[in-house]
């Protein structure tokens, strides 16, 4: 069976791929099963809800889908994130819990944007390295967040980019640790949520954090606790945790562009030792 249940498209921050891409893509790939994962938002179910009236062919195909960003008080710098599934749009659109933990996610995101322009305002080494690279057309977005606006607005694209996000990402820590506020939500609350929503909650890439192994181990356990019920499966370490700790196991590729669905041919790696029914199982129970 294949399947991808972790992509984005330009709903999410980071994400530049357009939903007709992603509909193209869903007719000319052989999938059983796909779900877009945009961030800390559900404003792509309705979109993706529209399409599939007009392509009733892919509508078995689709899982609606969330990633979630919460953070544990251990690893205050660490952004961890959760993906939530429904078989349906009209579970987590009517469950104002999950609305409610959503719009603070986002407000926590603006609260960092404003503080880190603040900051990067007053480093003139920054600006001056912004100056150096010519603007590029961005790809169209609906929800692009403002600071990765304002990082293209100042020219820089491209690998200077992805250098420029070190930095960030470094400042952007040094003020986590000195600002209350500027926290998300625990992955307690997230979990909780997602389960009152009727929705399965799966730990995204868990090796990508960079725990150390005695540290992911009592997370996983803690985070089952809570009420976690799988984990993203793209390292055969990790499906031993699912077996481990009785969790079900899916597959993602994480792919940001759409331009294809991402590394679908990496994820048979694992396809001898993977089992997705477990998963569709508990999706079918929760809808």
């Amino acid at each position: 069976m294949l399947l991808d249940l972790h992509m984005h498209s330009y709903y999410s921050v980071d994400g530049k791929g357009s939903l007709d891409r992603f509909i193209q893509n869903l007719h000319h790939v052989p999938i059983q099963f796909c779900s877009l994962t945009d961030h800390n938002t559900q404003a792509h179910h309705e979109a993706l809800h529209k399409l599939t009236k007009a392509f009733p062919e892919i509508g078995g195909k689709l899982i609606y889908g969330i990633e979630l960003s919460c953070q544990h008080s251990e690893f205050p710098t660490n952004e961890i994130h959760i993906l939530a599934y429904w078989k349906n749009k009209e579970a987590p659109a009517s469950f104002s819990g999950l609305n409610q933990l959503i719009e603070n996610i986002q407000d926590t995101s603006q609260r960092r944007f404003d503080m880190l322009l603040e900051n990067f305002d007053q480093r003139n080494d920054i600006l001056s390295y912004w100056e150096k690279y010519k603007r590029e057309i961005l790809h169209p977005s609906i929800r692009r967040h403002p600071f990765i606006l304002t990082l293209y607005n100042r020219s820089l694209t491209g690998s200077q980019f992805d250098h420029f996000r070190n930095k960030r990402k470094s400042l952007l820590n040094e003020l986590i640790l000195k600002n209350d506020g500027l926290s998300y939500p625990a992955p307690s609350e997230v979990i909780h949520t997602i389960k009152n929503a009727a929705g399965v909650s799966i730990l995204a890439h868990p090796l990508r954090y960079n725990f150390e192994q005695a540290q992911l181990i009592a997370l996983i356990e803690e985070f089952k606790n809570f009420g976690l019920e799988g984990l993203e499966v793209n390292d055969f370490e990790v499906q031993q945790y699912c077996e481990r700790f009785e969790l079900v196991a899916t597959k993602g590729s994480d792919n940001h562009n759409l331009d294809n669905f991402g590394t679908l041919s990496h994820l048979n790696d694992l396809q001898e030792h993977f089992n997705p029914y477990a998963f569709l199982a508990l999706l079918n129970a929760n809808s």
